[in-house]
């Protein structure tokens, strides 16, 4: 049997569709229909991956000579029995919970990055002598604090409902038949939603710096302020929109054990960069607190979320990388 007869039969009865095996091996679709099709040859490192996959030797794969499938126990089958059983409910529960919890992160996040907002303003507006500058601060800093103490307190809030769930991030788990099936399906319902939302987000951060960059030039100040607050209020936006979408993605592969979230990665040590990115965040808002204080350029230091944003799936494909190059050797 040749090698494009037994990835169509491994791949039947995985259930899987060639766009399932083409998203766990990291290639379109059309590669596998390639493959299947007897028109092209995987290279060898895709046939080590779909051998994981399918948890069969390489020899059986390479081999037209060998017939029977020769399956091999792999380190998931051996941790299978330890795996913590996730029912149909729990998963329900942990989707409607990250439904819901999704927007008030969001909303934390847009009052943290507008904060700075009225204190540019009544800065502004002191500069003209229109206020008493101690007086200016004083109300703009007031407000920034009381933002930012409510933002804290709904991602703590958040946190606290989060935590129920954290074994699903931490151990492997074993889904209750049709758990699985399901998130699959939800997932390839949204994904087309969640690529529009990082194009209409990356959009409007392009957006948001065009009127501060022309008012700029032409140095007319007032509207240069109120560029800036349609800057923080259109960058807050986009950030919202990457996290209500974002956190939607996140709960689909955490309960499909995906990416960073797959059985390997949950059984090995834990190492600096995984702990590194697990406060990715957390350390995004205290370089803002710390930098905007430090220097009290509020009316710039937004960009750090902006620039947070866009590194983030940047550092994580990077930690991936290095993750499995390691466990490669």
């Amino acid at each position: 049997m040749i090698l494009a007869d037994k990835i169509i039969n491994l791949r039947k009865k995985a259930g899987m569709s060639q766009e399932d095996l083409a998203y766990k091996l990291n290639v379109s679709r059309q590669s596998v229909s390639k493959w299947e099709g007897a028109q092209s040859v995987p290279d060898i490192n895709k046939i080590i991956e779909m051998a994981k996959v399918f948890s069969v030797s390489t020899d059986y794969l390479l081999k037209d000579e060998i017939e029977d499938v020769e399956y091999q126990a792999t380190e998931e089958d051996e941790n299978e029995s330890h795996a913590r059983k996730v029912s149909m409910e729990e998963a329900s529960e942990y989707l409607a919970m990250v439904e819901k919890e999704r927007v008030r992160i969001g909303i934390g996040t847009f009052i943290t990055i507008i904060a700075p907002a009225p204190l540019i303003v009544l800065s502004w507006l002191a500069s003209l002598k229109y206020l008493d500058e101690r007086i200016a601060v004083a109300i703009g800093l007031a407000y920034l604090f009381v933002s930012v103490i409510i933002a804290v307190m709904m991602f703590v809030t958040s946190g606290m409902k989060y935590s129920k769930f954290s074994y699903l991030k931490t151990q492997v788990i074993d889904t209750e038949y049709g758990v699985s099936g399901l998130v699959k399906e939800k997932w390839k319902e949204f994904r087309e939603t969640y690529n529009r939302s990082i194009v209409y987000g990356s959009t409007l951060c392009l957006i948001a710096v065009v009127p501060l960059v022309v008012f700029s030039i032409l140095g007319y100040e007032l509207y240069m302020i109120i560029s800036m607050g349609f800057l923080l209020l259109t960058i807050a936006i986009a950030v919202y929109i990457f996290i209500y979408t974002g956190l939607i993605k996140m709960s689909y592969h955490t309960l499909l054990q995906e990416g960073e979230y797959s059985k390997a990665y949950k059984t090995r040590k834990p190492s600096v960069a995984g702990a590194i990115m697990g406060s990715y965040w957390s350390i995004l808002a205290v370089a803002y607190l710390t930098i905007s204080f430090l220097t009290n350029a509020w009316d710039k230091t937004w960009i750090i979320f902006v620039l947070g944003g866009v590194l983030h799936p940047i550092i994580s494909a990077i930690v991936l990388s290095a993750r499995n190059k390691k466990d490669n050797k």
